[in-house]
């Protein structure tokens, strides 16, 4: 369902098939709003992605450009030169990152960092743009080989035949949130709008319970110094390895 049928669908859950009272740029904007808003509900995993870099001797800022979601987890890897095994450094809050930074000084250096934060600056466009850097302490003595997983920030839908940046089982969700806003623009359109929030609301649940869900799929394995082991996604920012109790005597 591309931009242009997802309006079409508003307009037939609004009774507007014609442009007037609601016009096609609002209803645009309404659904853009209703994609950032669904894609915002959750990590969903479809916007999980990975990256590469490289962090130079006494460099302590790694830049990630644009399309990072900075308010979601980023997790990192890191490898020194010559070695194969990479390690992960602790993430820590701006603010105690800032105090870490103070408390090594601008001259004391390591070989492996040990905590990192993330940190975002306007760009200073229009469109309220941030650009994600990671700064790490202490500062770096050698070269890093840098690996991260970010959650990509959703472009908005820009023509007709854009499609929404999510499943297609959960385009449905754009319409209602769109046509729900759309009515409270009409005066006593509020009750019309709350059906519509609720209709979107059960989509997001069904999706989290679909890509949330444990998984159960795997082998099982019997003994008892062999416990089964499942992974299970949470809404929140990181996978959790789960092990039950161990099965037998």
């Amino acid at each position: 369902m591309n931009l242009g049928s997802i309006r079409t669908e508003v307009r037939d859950n609004i009774g507007e098939l014609v442009a007037d009272f609601w016009t096609d740029l609002e209803l645009n904007r309404y659904a853009n709003e209703a994609q950032r808003r669904f894609n915002g509900e959750a990590t969903w995993p479809w916007l999980l992605t990975e990256g590469s870099g490289s962090l130079a001797a006494l460099q302590t800022d790694l830049e990630l450009g644009e399309g990072v979601d900075f308010q979601k987890n980023i997790n990192i890897s890191l490898t020194p030169e010559g070695e194969t095994r990479m390690y992960q450094p602790v993430r820590v809050d701006p603010t105690k990152g800032f105090q870490l930074r103070a408390s090594f000084g601008s001259n004391q250096t390591a070989q492996r960092p040990q905590w990192f934060y993330v940190t975002s600056v306007a760009d200073g466009s229009s469109e309220g743009l941030y650009t994600t850097t990671i700064k790490f302490v202490p500062i770096p003595l050698g070269v890093l080989e840098v690996e991260y997983q970010y959650f990509r920030a959703v472009d908005d839908m820009d023509s007709d035949a854009s499609l929404p940046d999510l499943p297609v089982e959960y385009h449905k969700a754009l319409v209602h949130y769109a046509a729900g806003t759309a009515w409270l623009k009409e005066l006593n359109g509020g009750p019309k709008a709350r059906e519509q929030f609720d209709l979107y609301q059960l989509v997001v649940e069904q999706a989290k319970r679909e890509f949330f869900a444990d998984v159960e799929d795997g082998p099982l394995v019997m003994g008892k110094d062999e416990p089964q082991y499942s992974t299970r996604l949470l809404p929140g920012d990181q996978w959790l390895s789960r092990m039950p109790e161990t099965l037998g005597p």
